[in-house]
């Protein structure tokens, strides 16, 4: 069995998870440009308020938390974090515009 000769620095795994949930907000913004296109504009102010606030919230955790250099178990725990945390901030403005509550859809019965 592994054993760990230092512990894990939560800090650093939080400051490098920060600069990959900037990189999740960007990736909102894409769909602002094709709801503008189309001129849904409720559709690109979702996705504007709620791309821009994951960008500004990642850079202020960027910017707050100290430098640190990281290591092989850091850098997994952040592969093994991003990708389900990248799905929920991804479902944020789908669930928002379609006015239902997070756990409604959960809760709903499934047909047949």
């Amino acid at each position: 069995m592994y054993e760990l000769v230092s512990p894990v620095k939560p800090l650093v795994v939080l400051k490098y998870l920060s600069v990959l949930v900037m990189g999740a907000g960007a990736m909102l913004l894409v769909p602002l440009i094709v709801a503008l296109y189309f001129e849904e504009y409720t559709t690109a102010g979702i996705y504007m308020i709620i791309g821009s606030s994951i960008i500004l919230l990642g850079y202020l955790f960027h910017r707050l938390l100290p430098e640190g250099e990281l290591e092989w178990k850091e850098a997994l725990i952040i592969a093994a974090v991003i990708f389900p945390f990248a799905a929920l901030l991804s479902a944020i403005p789908s669930l928002s515009q379609q006015g239902c509550r997070f756990w409604m859809p959960i809760l709903r019965p499934s047909p047949g």
